[in-house]
């Protein structure tokens, strides 16, 4: 089967659609915690919290980081 008829298939649309929704959250992870350590919050308290902001809204996360309290982003995980 050539490749361009494999790709027009739904199961490999589906794998396709798949890869770039994880490409987004890791990209939007990694801005998140770039941001949070230019913040000054530690490599490790820097990936919780933005796992915590990615899953409230992962469009979102990087901004928040770069512009909300510190207190209240360090509340996202208390107890972590």
């Amino acid at each position: 089967m050539p490749a361009d008829m494999i790709r027009d298939t739904e199961f490999a649309q589906e794998l396709i659609d798949e890869g770039l929704a994880k490409g987004r959250v890791e990209g939007a992870h990694e801005s998140t915690v770039n941001v949070l350590r230019h913040r000054g919050i530690a490599d490790r308290q820097a990936a919780l919290i933005a796992e915590a902001l990615i899953q409230e809204d992962s469009a979102a996360a990087a901004t928040r980081a770069a512009f909300a309290e510190i207190d209240e982003l360090t509340d996202l995980i208390k107890g972590k």
